[in-house]
């Protein structure tokens, strides 16, 4: 019988080693792949583009804004993020609003 290799495939995304993101800062992941953001006290991240790419598990909706203080969960890349730079917007940052990307490969 053969094996069903979807199910291989998705472990393994979720299996991922969780991408440390700094906050206000760029970084490349990977589709399906867990981020551990470094925010500061009140922070949260909202969207700049037309495409979201954060999720809960299993590509489950979470925000935009993406708000730390409520967060008690682990946020991941879309598993069906295509290839490309998508803009968001963390806060507190340095500047008024600072625009940074997470670079999905």
């Amino acid at each position: 019988m053969p094996e069903d290799k979807s199910k291989d495939k998705k472990k393994k995304s979720e299996d991922e080693e969780p991408v440390a993101a700094g906050w206000c800062e760029d970084f490349t992941a990977a589709p399906g792949q867990p981020v551990d953001f470094t925010p500061p006290a009140n922070a949260t991240i909202n969207q700049s583009g037309s495409y979201w790419p954060f999720c809960g598990a299993n590509d489950t909706k979470l925000g935009p804004p993406i708000n730390f203080n409520v967060l008690n969960e682990q946020i991941y890349i879309k598993s069906t993020a295509p290839a490309d730079p998508y803009p968001f917007v963390p806060a507190p940052c340095g500047g008024p609003q600072e625009i940074h990307s997470v670079t999905v490969s």
